[in-house]
């Protein structure tokens, strides 16, 4: 903090005082009065005026912030550090619930004073509240802060020790906004900061031929600054723009390279708002989270999922990748259904103690493990590397009788004549060749690195244990709702182009032994994705036998006239509805959509653990995709 000087009136006319902190106007106390003051006199009105939190200045246009006098009172000061928090609203109070033992746990080990600052000292922009950490680095030698939604690892090494004493230490994070192609809001704020805010020199200095580029965005979340550096880390002297994150762009334009010390990433390791195209990022978090000190939870809006995974155990990965793939799975945007949310939630309880109560040592190894690849085309299998436990199979080649036509794709491989897997084989699986570039991660392939081919491996068949690629409630098939304007008829209204395939498909599921009441809602494996001990698959194909089912789905499709090996256009005369009803549906197979309904609701019915490994890209169902899915 810069000392001030009492000792004589800084103001030669009426205006703002720096010393106060105040506007001094013409109208006692004034300027003059203050110039006949004592250097006591002037100290003690000083600490009066700033005693309070007050408006330093007004913004009077929208789009700017208010300056205001923050006032907070320290705790005793036992030590030369401080850890600070700053739970200014009921929001980062709850977040601070969860992880405030992890944080003072830290600053004690650290030897260091754990500061609090609540309330909401900003009620019209909250945010500002963030620039109280002045009043604790100002006066202490280092002080870290940490927003709420920061986790503490219990591992984590003393941060004070490991960064230096004479500059301000924060992770620069631009290089990721630039992996991720979202670097042009970084650019848009830091812009306007730089036309409308700045001073004329550093504004100059920043611009090339009139044209900004931004290259730095530090994250705010966790900082340590010592008081050598404080003074760049305040609350303007003047109002200041409307930004989310002003603070996090104004310290990264203003603060000079030589006192810049770029933070470890794992002293900040941060959760973003999951975005489907970029899933594999978040998958890898669980991993990488397990060898870093503080997890930053931020970017995820929903503040219960905040709390939820603020509330994970980070030394338990598989636990936490069962919680993730809920997270990603159920949010997705063509899912929408909250009963089979909840119920997940509760059943990934089940399943994570089931995870917590296995042995160490698997009861199978991947000498046990075949799994059948279903394609068309060599394109398809060039893409799935050769693997002891890979059986690519070429859907061209198998024969099922009556039902060996390409409508039925990979699906008429159950109860084919074609012999898939050898006796040797206790845990099967069938999945697509499409599998590689549906899915954003753990191709199939891999699946000796994924988490759940751990649990699979270790568990017995009476476990239960089923992995799948994605999950999504089977009540999407039926489930109606309007969409971009236009109706939805569910996946099976839009897959045969009209209204009355949702009444086939309840017909349909009662032919067959099954309900699309009772139990629909509940996340289920999509698109004949499976893999499991060879009891439990072969269930399926031994129910699928006893039910007929291939002749009972060809009889209905044809009883509706869905029969068909054609796209032909069924629904409403509306020009622009039909343009996107066609854009959706790219190959009729009506008896192949039948089948993946059929085997959705199977399972819908069955009481096996169901984990899911991966999820599907946003793209999949783009019309431009035909012929990246090869079809």
């Amino acid at each position: 903090m810069v000392e001030k000087d009492f000792s004589k009136c800084q103001c030669p006319k009426a205006g703002w005082c720096d010393l106060l902190k105040k506007e001094m106007t013409d109208t006692p106390p004034n300027w003059q009065w203050c110039q006949g003051l004592t250097e006591e006199k002037r100290k003690q009105y000083h600490d009066k005026v700033n005693g309070k939190v007050r408006t330093l200045r007004q913004a009077i246009r929208g789009g700017w912030v208010t300056t205001v006098n923050f006032v907070d009172v320290l705790p005793e000061r036992t030590s030369d550090l401080a850890v600070c928090v700053i739970p200014a609203n009921d929001i980062a109070q709850e977040l601070l619930d969860i992880t405030r033992d992890s944080i003072k746990a830290y600053a004690e080990k650290c030897g260091a004073d754990y500061i609090e600052l609540p309330d909401d000292q900003h009620p019209d922009w909250p945010m500002a509240n963030k620039y109280r950490v002045y009043n604790v680095s100002s006066v202490y030698e280092k002080t870290l802060y940490l927003d709420c939604d920061v986790l503490v690892m219990p591992d984590a090494p003393n941060i004070f020790e490991v960064t230096p004493d004479d500059k301000l230490s924060v992770f620069e994070e631009f290089s990721i906004w630039e992996e991720r192609n979202w670097t042009s809001w970084v650019q848009n704020e830091q812009d306007i900061i730089v036309r409308k805010f700045l001073e004329p020199e550093l504004r100059d200095a920043l611009l090339d031929n009139g044209a900004f580029t931004a290259t730095k965005m530090f994250n705010g979340g966790v900082m340590v600054i010592p008081k050598s550096v404080a003074e760049w880390y305040k609350q303007p002297e003047k109002i200041y723009i409307r930004q989310w994150c002003f603070d996090q762009n104004y310290l990264s334009l203003i603060l000079p390279e030589e006192l810049h010390h770029q933070l470890d990433e794992r002293f900040n390791f941060n959760w973003q708002k999951m975005d489907f195209t970029y899933v594999n990022h978040h998958s890898d978090f669980l991993n990488k989270a397990q060898n870093c000190y503080f997890i930053h939870v931020n970017g995820e809006k929903n503040l219960e999922i905040r709390k939820r995974i603020l509330s994970w155990d980070f030394s338990n990965p598989l636990r936490n990748k069962l919680l993730l793939h809920e997270e990603v799975s159920t949010n997705q945007r063509w899912n929408g259904c909250e009963m089979s949310v909840k119920k997940q939630f509760e059943l990934n309880d089940i399943i994570s103690d089931y995870v917590d109560s296995q042995s160490e040592e698997r009861l199978h190894s991947l000498d046990d493990v075949k799994i059948a690849c279903i394609g068309h085309s060599q394109e398809q299998f060039d893409r799935i590397a050769d693997k002891s436990y890979i059986v690519k199979v070429d859907v061209n080649n198998v024969k099922h009788g009556k039902f060996s036509d390409n409508v039925w794709a990979e699906t008429r491989v159950w109860g084919s004549d074609k012999k898939i897997f050898p006796d040797s084989a206790k845990i099967i699986g069938y999945t697509t060749a499409s599998w590689q570039k549906k899915y954003t991660s753990q191709k199939i392939d891999e699946f000796e690195n994924f988490s759940a081919a751990d649990i699979l491996l270790k568990s017995k068949p009476e476990d239960k244990i089923w992995l799948c690629a994605d999950m999504y409630c089977s009540c999407l098939w039926l489930r109606s709702r309007i969409e971009n304007g236009h109706p939805f008829y569910g996946i099976i209204g839009d897959c045969m182009g009209e209204q009355s395939a949702q009444d086939m498909l309840r017909k349909y599921l009662k032919m067959i032994g099954l309900s699309s009441k009772t139990i629909m809602h509940k996340a289920i494996p999509f698109s004949n994705q499976m893999i499991g001990h060879r009891e439990n698959i072969d269930q399926y194909e031994k129910w699928l036998e006893e039910q007929d089912v291939f002749a009972k789905c060809q009889y209905v499709l044809e009883k509706y006239g869905f029969a068909e090996n054609k796209w032909e256009y069924r629904g409403t005369s509306n020009e622009q509805h039909e343009a996107k009803w066609k854009g959706r549906c790219y190959s009729f197979r009506p008896q192949a959509y039948l089948m993946e309904a059929t085997n959705c609701f199977w399972c819908a019915h069955q009481d096996f653990k169901y984990i899911g490994t991966t999820h599907r890209i946003n793209s999949w169902y783009n019309h431009d995709v035909r012929t990246v899915r090869g079809w």
